[in-house]
């Protein structure tokens, strides 16, 4: 298993993250050493975590429109078992993007969802609906649409969007 992590990290090292230099917001921080930004850092071993479980956000400003594939999250003991991506191209009118749930557990996940169509947007919003204890995230990555069929799927979280019913994928590390 351990292989198996060093080469889902250097793959992911590999595809360019849309969020990276983003300006990014989040409901609530644990610590100054568990900022937002941590998300976006490209450091495996940070991560944001939050103060409580009820009503967390993670808010990106990417400066400009971006084409957005795809959505990975890196959870630190996966505890996010529901949540939504919205999109925005002011960051006042928004969109529900994608929706999905998955298990709860005490390893660490990682989870790739692929959008059904690309969306272009400047703002991008986490929204987690419900988590077992306060969530906490080493990687928010957005994906491009020439790089998200780059990254393996796994399995486990079921998704939806308002036009199609999708399979989220999320591995144990």
């Amino acid at each position: 298993v351990r292989g198996d992590r060093e080469f889902l990290q250097l793959l992911q090292a590999a595809i360019p993250n849309l969020a990276t230099g983003s300006r990014i917001q989040a409901s609530s921080l644990w610590s100054a050493a568990h900022a937002a930004d941590k998300v976006i850092d490209a450091d495996p071993a940070s991560r944001w975590a939050a103060t409580s479980a009820k009503g967390q956000w993670l808010q990106l400003d990417l400066g400009q429109p971006q084409a957005i594939a795809g959505v990975v999250l890196n959870e630190f003991q996966s505890r996010i078992t529901h949540w939504h991506i919205e999109t925005s191209t002011d960051g006042q009118q928004w969109h529900t993007v994608y929706t999905a749930t998955k298990h709860a557990g005490a390893d660490d996940t990682h989870t790739r969802f692929d959008l059904p169509q690309a969306v272009s947007a400047r703002h991008v919003k986490l929204v987690i609906d419900a988590a077992v204890d306060a969530p906490s995230l080493y990687e928010l990555k957005l994906l491009a649409p020439d790089s998200s069929k780059a990254m393996p799927l796994n399995t486990g979280a079921q998704a939806s969007t308002s036009a199609a019913t999708l399979d989220a994928h999320d591995a144990k590390f």
